[in-house]
């Protein structure tokens, strides 16, 4: 068989219908009951806007409203701040409308938002203490104290923003710049190599795995799951930096066409779980590790700049090849050479699953 490579589908996950949600949580981690949200979400806080699910704010108006229902009863009202996304400093603060069961309105004035995305921070405020027992932890049953806070992300006219409305806000070099980055990486052989031998997982060796190593419950989409059995192995490929790229793939086994599917990881640099529910529900599926270390390891390494503070950004690198980020992109877009590589195990369209730092 051969892989026919059509347009990448970028295939942001609140776009997907749910069981391909629940495929974005590719931790490398037990799942636990009761499950956690992955922060800075918090199970304590459900946003909501009737008009906008996606909360892509796109046609404009006076303000943008959001709902909030707490899962706290006792507090006496709920304070907002707006920050730019990601950024800790906040430009306007609030208090949001309080309504019955313990739902809040947040108004948020718009002329002076730029198109852009924002990050509305939440608090319950009158609670009289500034951690409360939310969740009990599964081994030892004892309750976990966390702070009352929330955040919900929205987009205003983001279609309007200047890195997507004018390409001409791009540096006059950018498609230069990466080109040159790519042409360099793919002068080097792919040199892709199986780096063990491929093993067999049956469905209740997939529940199993997925509970102790890839923070998911045990088959939690039977109507979506094609295969009962699949067969994963770890493989690499060159790195841009003289080291090694690592990846799992998983597929079914089973002989016929299947789509390709090229899982990233979010933000840190621990290891990556084997995509073993992807391949039962149909996909030929790489998870790679973008940042140059082994899918197995402890997510210990540390690069600089990495954590740096939200609020700044060092003067002192000279050149964007100097930041981590330059490689880990020239190892992300290399990945799909990979799986492409794979020519006789998959076909149809390459999907990718964008994740955080992606």
């Amino acid at each position: 068989m051969r892989i026919l490579i059509g347009t990448i589908l970028a295939a942001v996950v609140v776009g997907y219908a749910t069981p391909l949600c629940a495929m974005n949580h590719n931790l490398l981690k037990p799942w636990k009951n009761p499950p956690r949200c992955s922060p800075p979400q918090t199970p304590l806080f459900a946003f909501f806007n009737r008009a906008n699910s996606d909360f892509m704010f796109k046609n404009g108006g006076k303000k943008v409203e959001i709902w909030c229902q707490a899962g706290v009863r006792t507090a006496s009202g709920l304070s907002w701040s707006l920050h730019h996304n990601q950024i800790n400093k906040p430009f306007c603060e609030g208090m949001a409308e309080a309504f019955a069961g313990n739902v809040f309105r947040i108004e948020i004035p718009t002329a002076d938002l730029k198109p852009g995305f924002y990050d509305v921070r939440v608090k319950l405020v009158g609670l009289g203490y500034d951690r409360i027992a939310l969740l009990h932890d599964a081994k030892s049953g004892k309750a976990r104290l966390e702070a009352p806070v929330g955040v919900c992300t929205f987009g205003w006219k983001p279609d309007e923003m200047p890195i997507v409305a004018e390409s001409d806000n791009r540096p006059k070099d950018f498609d230069a710049f990466w080109k040159s980055a790519m042409d360099e990486y793919r002068a080097i052989p792919l040199d892709l190599r199986i780096e063990e031998k491929p093993r067999t997982f049956t469905g209740e060796e997939i529940d199993r795995y997925n509970m102790e190593c890839a923070c998911l419950p045990p088959n939690f989409d039977p109507a979506g799951t094609k295969f009962n059995e699949v067969v994963s192995y770890k493989v690499s490929f060159a790195g841009p930096d003289g080291g090694r790229v690592y990846a799992w793939v998983a597929r079914p086994k089973a002989e016929g066409v299947h789509p390709a599917l090229l899982v990233y990881p979010g933000a840190g640099t621990g290891g990556r779980p084997r995509p073993l529910d992807q391949a039962r529900h149909g996909y030929v599926a790489m998870d790679v590790q973008v940042h140059g270390l082994d899918v197995e390891c402890d997510g210990k390494a540390k690069y600089p700049w990495y954590n740096a503070p939200l609020d700044t950004f060092s003067s002192e690198i000279l050149s964007p090849k100097d930041l981590v980020w330059y490689n880990l992109y020239r190892r992300a877009l290399r990945a799909v050479d990979a799986l492409a590589a794979r020519s006789e195990e998959s076909t149809l369209n390459l999907y990718t699953k964008k994740r955080a730092q992606n």
